[in-house]
Parts: C-alpha cells; structure tokens; sequence
C-alpha cells in the first residue's frame, strides 16, 4: 500500500489538501494524477507549481497494510488520520 497527499498554503503554514491511499501500491509518480484528480472533485484550485518525493527505489509497504479491518474502507481511514496526526 502507498499513500499520498497533497499540501498547500505559504511557507510555514501548510494544510493538508488532499490525502488518498492507494490499495495496490503503485509507485510515487503513478498517484499524482489521482491525488490531482481528487482536488478537481472537491473544487480545490490546483497548484502552479508541483514537487514530489520520488520514494525509494522499488514497492515499499511502511507497515501501512497492518489495518486489516473494514477492507479498503479501513485503509483509507487509517490513512486520513495518519496524515491528520
């Protein structure tokens, strides 16, 4: 599993825009066009500028999957709360 957010704001002062977890662990540069796509949705004014950590070299899980409750409801929930903490 991966996940992805998107943060905004100025220098000092980021929120979180988006947050999203993708259940078959696709690469980093694979979910910025869904995490874009999400703030399209929800009418969020996308950014001019993007930068991404390109991760490490390979599919890497970071002991995300250990939610196994709820399924891929369970995952996006535990997600969206790591990303709030």
């Amino acid at each position: 599993m991966n996940c992805g957010l998107v943060t905004g704001g100025k220098k000092g002062k980021k929120i979180i825009l988006t947050v999203n977890a993708f259940i078959d662990n696709p690469f980093d540069r694979h979910t910025i066009e869904p995490l874009l796509n999400q703030m399209k949705t929800n009418e969020i004014h996308l950014p001019k500028e993007l930068v991404y950590d390109r991760g490490s070299k390979g599919k890497t899980d970071f002991r995300m999957q250990q939610n196994n409750l709820w399924g891929e409801k369970g995952i996006q929930i535990n997600a969206l709360m790591a990303a709030t903490a």
